[in-house]
């Protein structure tokens, strides 16, 4: 019952913890139309360069990449479908608050190439 599951790269990440309680928290379920879908639960540290020049008039954004390191664009493409990628707790609402700042996430339903590596990586952007 072995399934072939390709690499997650995460290019801005800084941390991620694999979600367990008695095992890891995953699923996967197989289609039809030949398509995997593989969810996993995770706590996820991310690094974002900002520049607060113009701050407090700014606006911030941070783009997250989601790829594989070994495949290129040739041999996979990452897309986000279109149930929501990511959950998060119920009082979110629009964005984490802080002090003077409103965090809010978005996905892009386009392919995106990246290069690094071997050559150019499809990515799913957040």
């Amino acid at each position: 019952n072995d399934f072939w599951v390709p690499d997650l790269y995460i290019r801005q990440l800084r941390e991620m913890k694999v979600l367990s309680l008695f095992q890891e928290m995953t699923s996967v379920r197989l289609y039809r139309n030949q398509t995997m879908r593989v969810s996993m639960g995770a706590t996820v540290i991310i690094k974002c360069d900002m520049d607060f020049v113009l701050y407090p008039l700014d606006v911030q954004e941070c783009a997250v990449d989601f790829s594989s390191y070994k495949y290129t664009a040739e041999d996979m493409r990452f897309v986000w479908q279109n149930d929501p990628p990511l959950s998060f707790p119920s009082d979110f609402g629009d964005g984490y608050r802080l002090p003077k700042y409103v965090v809010s996430f978005v996905t892009e339903n386009k392919t995106h190439n990246v290069f690094y590596g071997e050559g150019n990586h499809s990515t799913a952007r957040m």
